[in-house]
């Protein structure tokens, strides 16, 4: 089971889609206008980006499951567990937190998180930056994983 938080156009929902083709994906994204999305892309025509997503992942209408909500929503109510989480959605540092925390949740024993954007600066004060929330997540949670990979995507795996 794979979980993407934040998706936009789904272009890295389709290649989990094409590459593991067992996985029953589960997307989550309001896909909706928020200033962050519209000052770093120029984009903030949702409803085509909504148009464009959906027809993007169409030919995988069997394991594919759009959850159009926040991931504070989606998680609120969620049971499932996940082998993979790809976290992309909000890059505000509390939210990527938040994200962490939620995702680490909902990971089985041995799977894999992927927080995108490890490195990306867009606010003057490092802790609101993506880097400033996963930080504080792997403090906090430093015993009950392993690092795996670290570039502009840092990759960890649940103990």
């Amino acid at each position: 089971k794979y979980l993407e938080i934040g998706v936009f156009e789904g272009r890295s929902s389709v290649y989990i889609l094409e590459n593991l083709q067992n996985a029953i994906c589960h997307f989550v994204d309001p896909l909706q206008s928020y200033d962050e999305m519209t000052d770093s892309t120029g984009q903030d025509d949702f409803n085509k980006i909504y148009d464009n997503f959906t027809s993007n992942i169409k030919p995988f209408d069997s394991r594919a499951t759009l959850h159009r909500k926040t991931s504070d929503s989606f998680f609120l109510n969620n049971t499932e567990k996940f082998d993979l989480i790809y976290i992309d959605g909000s890059h505000f540092g509390d939210d990527v937190y938040k994200d962490a925390i939620n995702a680490f949740d909902s990971l089985n024993k041995k799977g894999f998180i992927i927080f995108d954007d490890f490195f990306w600066f867009f606010f003057d004060a490092v802790e609101e930056n993506p880097l400033g929330g996963i930080f504080k997540f792997i403090v906090e949670n430093n015993n009950h994983l392993k690092i795996k990979y670290v570039s502009n995507q840092l990759i960890i795996q649940k103990k």
